[in-house]
C-alpha cells in the first residue's frame, strides 16, 4: 500500500501544482467534417503500420529487443518506446493507454477536460501537465517525473510526484518514493543509461532491453549496488564486457546471450 509517511509533500493535492491548459479555440463548423475526415484517414494510416496492431477496443504498438519507436498522438503529445516494449492505446485520441511490458518516456499535453490516464494493470497514472519515463517489467514497477506532476492511484490510494520523484513498487507490494535528478531521467534516448545504488540484476535487464540481446547475471552479483553510467550506443559485445569488468566481474557469452559472473 502507499504510506503517508512515504513522503508527505508528494500527497499534496493536486491543486496545489499550477494546471497547464492547452490552448483551445472554438473552430467553425464547417470545418469540423473536414477535420473529422481527416483524421480519419492520419488514424488509418498510422494504423497500417506492422508495428501499430488494432485490436477491437484500441491498437497496440510494439518494439523488438534494442528497437526505440516514437509516436506522435493526435493531440501533439508523444510516446517513445524503448527496446522489448509493448504499450495498448485505448482510444483514438490516445488520451487512454495502457503499458503492458517494458520502458516508455511520455511527453503529454495537459487537459483538464480529458487527462492522459495510463494504466499499469490495477494501477494508473494520471497527468497533470507532464514528462514521465515509466518501466513496467517482471516484478518491477517505476515511474520517474522529469517535467510536471503526475498522479498515481493504487485502489483507494493516490499519490502525486513532482518532477524529480520518483516511485517504485516493490514486489512486496510497497512502495517508495526517491529522487533523482530530472536530466537523469530517460537517458536511454541518449544511449546512456544512469543508476544510484541500482542491482546489478535490474541493469542487467535495462542492458538488454537496449542491447537487443540477453543479459543474465550470477547470484553472486545481482543483488549488488551498481552507482554510475553505461553507454549503450555499441555494440553488446563491447559494452556487456565493459560493465562487466566496471563491476569486478567478467562476461561470457553463450549463443547469442550474455552471462555475468
Amino acid at each position: 500500500m502507499l504510506d503517508d509517511d512515504l513522503d508527505a509533500s508528494a500527497f499534496a493535492d493536486a491543486a496545489a501544482v499550477p494546471e497547464v491548459h492547452a490552448e483551445t479555440a472554438a473552430p467553425r463548423r464547417r470545418f469540423g467534417l473536414a477535420f473529422a475526415i481527416a483524421a480519419a484517414f492520419a488514424l488509418v494510416a498510422f494504423l497500417w503500420q506492422p508495428w501499430a496492431q488494432p485490436t477491437s477496443s484500441g491498437y497496440q504498438i510494439a518494439t523488438a529487443k534494442g528497437e526505440h519507436r516514437s509516436v506522435q498522438l493526435a493531440d501533439g503529445s508523444s510516446i517513445a518506446l524503448n527496446g522489448n516494449s509493448r504499450l495498448w492505446v485505448a482510444s483514438a485520441d490516445g488520451r487512454e493507454a495502457e503499458l503492458l511490458r517494458g520502458e516508455a518516456l511520455f511527453a503529454i499535453r495537459h487537459n483538464p477536460q480529458r487527462p492522459f490516464v495510463l494504466r499499469l494493470g490495477d494501477d494508473r497514472v494520471e497527468d497533470l501537465g507532464t514528462t514521465f519515463n515509466v518501466i513496467r517489467d517482471r516484478q518491477i514497477l517505476k515511474v520517474e517525473v522529469a517535467e510536471g506532476a503526475v498522479r498515481y492511484h493504487r485502489g483507494g490510494n493516490r499519490l502525486q510526484l513532482r518532477a524529480g520523484q520518483t516511485l517504485d513498487i516493490l514486489p512486496t507490494g510497497d512502495a517508495a518514493v526517491g529522487r533523482k535528478r530530472p536530466s537523469a531521467i530517460a537517458t536511454w534516448r541518449a544511449g546512456q543509461l544512469v543508476y544510484e545504488a541500482v542491482p546489478v540484476a535490474e541493469v542487467a535487464r535495462e542492458l538488454g532491453r537496449n542491447l537487443g540481446v540477453t543479459v543474465s547475471v550470477a547470484p553472486g552479483f545481482a543483488l549488488q549496488p551498481f552507482t554510475g553510467s553505461v553507454h549503450v550506443a555499441g555494440p553488446a559485445k563491447v559494452v556487456v564486457p565493459q560493465f562487466a569488468s566496471a563491476i569486478g566481474a567478467r562476461a561470457r557469452k553463450s549463443g547469442g546471450d550474455w552471462l555475468i559472473e
